[in-house]
């Protein structure tokens, strides 16, 4: 069964670099451009794995993360953190708002794609 990747990322060329990450995985992807647009494509798809960027108009991926945690219908999808901002506390703030993981905005395709097969139990 193919595995459901929603990416929430505000920066066009954010999300086709991830896309294009992705694809010879072949996952299907879904886009949010802003954080209520993810938290309702979440609640309405519940895939498999989210890729959420931290900085977002309407809200946050901490806000984001948050409410999908609260929610039994979407409490155990994994959210993978991606964000140019990468100190000790951010890296802490997506634990404590229910992220499963985080990496660091610039990123290696490869090491995304590997996270996120991990994520995914695929590997």
């Amino acid at each position: 069964m193919t595995k459901r990747v929603l990416i929430a990322d505000d920066d066009e060329t954010n999300r086709d670099l991830i896309v294009k990450a992705l694809a010879k995985d072949k996952f299907e992807t879904f886009l949010a451009v802003d954080g209520q647009e993810a938290l309702d494509k979440a609640r309405e798809l519940v895939p498999d794995l989210i890729i959420l960027d931290i900085i977002m108009p309407a809200k946050s991926g901490y806000e984001v993360c948050e409410q999908l945690k609260a929610s039994p219908a979407t409490s155990a999808i994994p959210v993978l953190f991606l964000s140019a901002r990468s100190g000790p506390t951010t890296r802490q703030t997506a634990v404590n708002a229910g992220g499963s993981d985080f990496m660091p905005k610039p990123f290696s395709p490869r090491d995304l794609r590997d996270r996120v097969r991990q994520l995914l139990g695929l590997d």
